[in-house]
């Protein structure tokens, strides 16, 4: 598929432009950011999840992010509305890659830890492979499909899924719902990389989490009605972090790496994230580090390399 050039007000989409354009450094930054702060959101979720139910959490999370975004907008005189045209595909790709995830990783904090929780979810990889050949007729090459299985390989070292309790159904049910989280997660970001987008990023950025939160109202109102939220300081430090910083900030550079990186390798990199959790676990709950943790983080590191040079190529 050919693509023109954006103008100097759109915002660029598609497969073809990533392979054409080299990123600069500073989509690596953003990425960046987003990595170190989605990493930091989990040990926080954990925390969450003791205070209050965990979809209505997600939906304070998220439309009080919504609230902010909506009123710095309006300082700078910036549309609310995505052009005409983008609102349903942005919507959907929010929702499956923010709301969704979101409200199904706090769902499966119930019955997981945190480390195993988050290294489910970033399966997200491996799902935007199949999903990539499906919706964008992307071709990985060998060297990144060696980089996603050396990345994956060292994902699984990890957190050992052999450890599950197979006759646990709390861990069954946990298991399940984190997969389902990084498979909504992949396919949204490869809905949003089939197009060129022309509505700004902060725009999108709104509208992709108003309409992540607003389809969990009528979900709390179904099943948690009623159940108390117990506002400590924890849970308010969880909720200003994660709603501004791990939510607001982190997927709006999250979009932007989506215009210069193929999802395949911008996933790549959020295998990252579970490192960074298991660290902030080790640090401040104790969470063994073994040799089994060392050498399946230089497999990732591994991976990250490999698909950087793949990237380059």
């Amino acid at each position: 598929m050919n693509e023109r050039k954006a103008g100097p007000t759109a915002s660029v989409g598609p497969a073809a432009v990533a392979s054409a354009v080299p990123p600069h450094l500073v989509t690596y930054a953003y990425l960046g950011f987003a990595i170190v702060a989605w990493g930091s959101n989990w040990p926080l979720l954990k925390l969450a999840v003791a205070d209050a139910p965990p979809i209505t959490f997600t939906a304070i999370r998220l439309l009080s992010s919504a609230a902010v975004i909506a009123i710095l907008l309006a300082v700078w005189r910036q549309p609310l509305l995505p052009r005409r045209g983008e609102r349903l595909l942005l919507g959907l790709s929010g929702f499956l890659q923010i709301g969704a995830i979101l409200g199904l990783n706090m769902l499966g904090l119930q019955f997981l830890p945190p480390g195993r929780a988050a290294i489910l979810t970033f399966t997200m990889p491996l799902w935007t492979i199949p999903f990539g050949i499906w919706l964008l007729r992307e071709h990985p090459g060998r060297l990144k499909l060696a980089g996603g299985g050396i990345g994956l390989l060292g994902l699984v070292l990890f957190f050992n899924p052999a450890l599950v309790d197979w006759h646990d159904r709390d861990q069954l049910l946990g298991n399940g719902i984190n997969l389902l989280s990084g498979a909504c997660w992949a396919l949204g970001a490869v809905i949003y990389r089939r197009r060129r987008w022309q509505t700004a990023f902060w725009t999108q950025t709104f509208w992709q989490i108003l309409m992540s939160g607003l389809p969990l109202v009528p979900a709390v109102a179904l099943f948690e009605v009623g159940r108390p939220i117990h506002w400590t300081g924890i849970l308010v430090f969880a909720w200003a972090f994660t709603a501004f910083l791990g939510t607001g900030i982190g997927y709006w550079c999250w979009a932007r790496v989506l215009t210069a990186l193929p999802a395949t390798t911008a996933g790549q990199f959020t295998m990252l994230v579970p490192v960074i959790a298991f660290c902030y676990s080790a640090g401040f709950f104790g969470e063994q580090v073994t040799l089994q943790v060392l050498a399946s983080v230089a497999l990732i590191f591994a991976g990250v390399i490999l698909t950087l040079r793949a990237q380059r190529r």
